[in-house]
């Protein structure tokens, strides 16, 4: 009698923590592919919407896909009111959208 309630008090102390454990280590169980979980949709939803932003910037030269003529408008008066502030030639202004060279001797 005693060992049974010993048993039951043992058994509602520890089931709470033998299924959060459970729980929280079978997400970590799970196989995991190579692009991850084949269930996750909005994973799949974005790596898809890249791959298709990545085609659209090659077909368009490099340059900002889908965009408005005012868009770059206002693209092109912001990058010369930079270049004015820095003062960058006229004619460098892509200078801008690429990453400085450092050369230590």
């Amino acid at each position: 009698m005693l060992a049974a309630r010993v048993l039951r008090s043992t058994v509602s102390c520890v089931a709470p923590h033998v299924r959060r454990n459970i729980s929280s280590s079978s997400v970590l169980a799970q196989k995991q592919t190579s692009s991850g979980d084949p269930n996750d949709l909005i994973q799949q939803l974005f790596i898809q919407k890249i791959r298709e932003f990545d085609k659209k910037t090659k077909s368009a030269g490099g340059k900002m896909p889908d965009v408005d003529p005012s868009v770059q408008a206002n693209l092109d008066k912001e990058m010369k009111k930079v270049a004015t502030q820095f003062g960058v030639a006229e004619g460098k202004e892509a200078e801008f959208s690429k990453f400085p060279a450092f050369n230590f001797q």
